[in-house]
């Protein structure tokens, strides 16, 4: 009889459906995130007020519409390649339904929903032309999601699909130290024949993105990699306190500082306080293992220290600068609010014409609460934002329209830090973003899935500790994912990042279906045991 390894090495052969499944995630995981290429879109915009809104005949984008054809061509092959796999194990009768897959697919239903109701359902469903992230993009997610939940079975498969996601995170610190220090490897000649299609390349005279000391790899926003990497620094970080021999150590140690160094770039308050939260909960769940690696921990914090004074000094004590101006900004919320701030603004006449029409007033006085400014501005956003989803308790105006329904016109607007012509078209928040998109409705199943997910994992965890190297994967990715969410609170859902969350929640939830199967016996093994004790 062949042995169950012998087998599972035969049933990955280089031209099986396993395989060709398998590739098509590394795609999702590693390539999506990297991906740039500009792209000439032919963009009308349903409203014509500002520039940005106004239609054009075309617009060139370099970090979203390639990254949705890419995603779109991997989730339908990743859907065929699914239902022949579906089709295989149904025959078999090994098939078994996962305990994520009724509230996902209700969930894609209000997506579809929130879409097909929308006032703008073109931008609705293919996201507006800079982000890409309607509902064929969360749909996307949600295919990917599924599958890997369902029928990404073996242990090897989850490794191959997380150590290239961990693979293409490591490069991207890479690219993030190269901007940190001031050479951003994406404004080279040599990165630039690669982004530019060849046919435009005689027309493209140069590619201006910077900050200063500060990395946005290939996210576009040094926020969105401070999210990034708040997901796959963690993981790198438990594969390290877990490995089992010196020279796996040494490996993951490695990878532990550059994937450090990748964290620290970006200098993104939400990223921080991301991992921070992912951590605690980590050492927390673990405390029982803290012997196994103490050791191992205490050289980390070594490193640390050396990584952070170097990154401290070079950018001019950039780090401790933003923990110093986010602790004096949000103080107040610490604090009771005992009165509104009162503010006398002078608007543009465009302005005036829709707050205070026939007036003939040059300056209106507005009352702001102290909780508008916290979170760099973010209140204000969060606060109007929550009014939106109000007005849709069930459905919402549909993902990626946000620009189009925001009041941009409000009397409240903190001018201080967004002027009257400075567009605001996302929330900041990728649960007020669900909230708007798909509807309160929306985002209690949004949660639901998340909080069954937390509930069974933990079960398992009991159960299962870490004495396998499956479970050791499990922890690394469940670490992940908590940062993943806790970033969530002040970073919007990105092309460039949710894949990745997205698949290995998938392998996430995978796992703590197989393992509930076994720790948790069936109705029919119940049957059975209590005939048996009947007899």
């Amino acid at each position: 009889m062949m042995s169950s390894s012998r087998k599972d090495e035969k049933e990955l052969g280089i031209f099986s459906l396993r395989f060709f499944m398998i590739l098509l995630y590394i795609v999702a995981v590693a390539f999506v995130p990297l991906a740039l290429r500009l792209r000439i879109i032919n963009f009308v915009s349903p409203v014509e007020t500002w520039h940005r809104l106004a239609s054009s005949e075309s617009v060139t984008e370099v970090f979203a519409q390639f990254r949705l054809e890419i995603l779109v061509m991997v989730t339908v092959a990743i859907a065929i390649a699914a239902l022949l796999l579906y089709y295989y194990e149904y025959e078999k009768g090994s098939f078994t339904n996962s305990y994520v897959d009724y509230p996902t697919a209700f969930f894609a239903f209000l997506v579809i929903l929130s879409g097909l109701l929308s006032p703008y359902i073109n931008i609705a469903f293919w996201g507006y032309y800079d982000r890409a992230e309607g509902s064929f993009a969360y749909l996307a997610y949600l295919v990917i999601f599924l599958v890997a939940a369902n029928l990404i079975r073996f242990e090897k498969d989850r490794k191959i699909i997380l150590y290239a996601a961990l693979a293409a995170g490591l490069l991207q610190s890479g690219i993030a130290i190269s901007q940190f220090f001031g050479f951003d490897v994406i404004q080279t000649d040599f990165f630039t024949r690669l982004m530019v299609p060849g046919e435009m390349l005689p027309y493209v005279t140069d590619i201006k993105f910077k900050f200063a000391h500060k990395a946005y790899g290939t996210t576009y926003n040094p926020n969105y990699l401070g999210g990034y990497m708040a997901m796959i620094f963690p993981i790198i970080f438990v594969k390290y306190l877990y490995s089992r021999t010196t020279g796996k150590a040494v490996f993951w140690l490695a990878a532990t500082i550059i994937g450090l160094a990748g964290f620290f770039a970006p200098t993104s308050a939400s990223g921080f306080i991301a991992a921070v939260a992912a951590f605690l909960f980590f050492f927390i769940l673990t405390r029982k293992d803290f012997k196994k690696y103490y050791k191992k921990l205490l050289v980390m914090v070594a490193v640390l220290v050396l990584v952070f004074s170097v990154s401290e000094s070079y950018s001019n004590g950039a780090i401790l600068k933003k923990a110093a101006s986010v602790y004096k900004r949000n103080l107040d919320i610490l604090m009771p609010v005992e009165s509104k701030e009162k503010e006398t603004v002078a608007l543009p006449a465009s302005v005036m014409e829709v707050v205070a029409p026939d007036s003939g007033q040059k300056e209106i006085e507005i009352r702001r609460g102290s909780w508008d400014d916290i979170a760099s501005g973010r209140g204000y956003i969060w606060k109007k934002s929550l009014e939106m989803a109000k007005k849709n308790i069930l459905i919402g105006d549909g993902l990626d329209t946000f620009v189009y329904n925001f009041p941009h016109w409000d009397p409240e607007r903190n001018h201080r830090s967004y002027r009257s012509v400075t567009l605001i078209d996302k929330p900041h928040n990728t649960y007020i973003q669900i909230a708007v998109g798909v509807g309160g409705l929306g985002l209690l199943v949004y949660l639901y899935i998340l909080a069954i997910h937390l509930k069974n994992y933990l079960v398992v965890f009991r159960r299962r500790g870490t004495e396998k190297d499956s479970d050791i994967i499990a922890l690394a990715i469940f670490t992940g994912w908590v940062a993943y969410l806790v970033q969530g609170l002040g970073n919007d859902s990105v092309l460039s990042n949710a894949p990745v969350f997205w698949a290995l929640f998938g392998l996430s939830a995978g796992y703590v279906k197989e393992s509930l199967a076994l720790i948790i016996p069936s109705k029919e093994a119940k049957e059975k045991r209590r005939k048996r004790r009947k007899k």
